[in-house]
């Protein structure tokens, strides 16, 4: 009886370290599809903003362009008697879970972008959009920049274009074949500018969001049942959560809030 009964407390030693290595491994799983799914919130809040601020620059009454100087500006655009709204709400940074981003200063003072302050290292490091292919390989989250560069498709990453004034050319003299006069020469002509961006198609922009909606619901999918199999309890105020948040990304196309109930 002695060696059964011991054979048998060996037998659940054995499955208790089974058990504790798979639900290891799957908390593991869990936490790198959570900061994943926070980076790809990360780049869709953080262009979101860099719009914003493009859009504010753009619309700028009179004369010289401005950049907003804070980012509530971007709620509502004082500058015209009729409201104008360039972003639904300051979002949160997914990486901090509030809305403290670094400001990136303009050459007049201004806001030209955005980036978080979270020092983590970053999983996603390829298979970026042209947009933040300047994102690639970056260390850490607070390298992502969402900068609008004046005059340019305000590539995220890249510093904002300061207008520099380039000196005329010098005309040098040449000789008039005919009289021997020293005369200059017709001065090139200017380069034509190029056309205007056309506003994105409505249609285009309401898919895009739909699929950004459905790859957000299948994330929180995945996170929910992985607590299910431990946490039920949890496991059904994280679906209720999900649906929430499913909820609010096709009414408004925003993605990231609330948070999902992963606790």
């Amino acid at each position: 009886m002695r060696r059964i009964a011991g054979v048998t407390y060996l037998w659940v030693l054995l499955m208790i370290a089974v058990l504790g290595a798979g639900a290891a491994a799957a908390a593991q799983v869990w936490v790198t599809h959570a900061q994943r799914e926070r980076e790809a919130e990360l780049l869709f809040v953080g262009e979101e903003i860099r719009r914003a601020i493009g859009a504010y620059f753009e619309a700028t009454p009179g004369g010289a362009r401005q950049y907003p100087r804070s980012l509530e500006d971007l709620l509502r655009d004082r500058r015209y008697p009729v409201v104008r709204r360039y972003l639904r709400r300051v979002y949160r940074d997914p990486m901090t879970g509030a809305p403290d981003w670094v400001i990136v200063r303009a050459p007049d003072g201004g806001i030209a972008g955005v980036h978080s302050r979270s020092r983590e290292a970053t999983f996603k490091r390829k298979g970026f959009r042209p947009e933040h292919a300047a994102f690639e390989n970056a260390a850490t989250h607070a390298d992502w920049k969402f900068i609008y560069a004046a005059g340019s498709a305000g590539t995220p990453g890249g510093a904002p274009a300061a207008k520099v004034e380039q000196p005329a050319p010098e005309l040098q003299p040449t000789a008039n074949v005919a009289s021997g006069a020293a005369v200059n020469p017709a001065p090139a002509a200017l380069p034509k500018p190029a056309p205007a961006k056309p506003p994105p198609d409505p249609e285009e922009e309401r898919k895009r969001r739909e699929r950004e909606c459905r790859t957000l619901a299948r994330g929180d999918a995945v996170s929910c049942a992985a607590l299910r199999r431990e946490r039920v309890e949890v496991a059904s105020r994280c679906e209720a959560s999900a649906a929430e948040r499913q909820a609010l990304c096709l009414d408004t196309g925003t993605i990231g809030l609330p948070a999902l109930v992963t606790r």
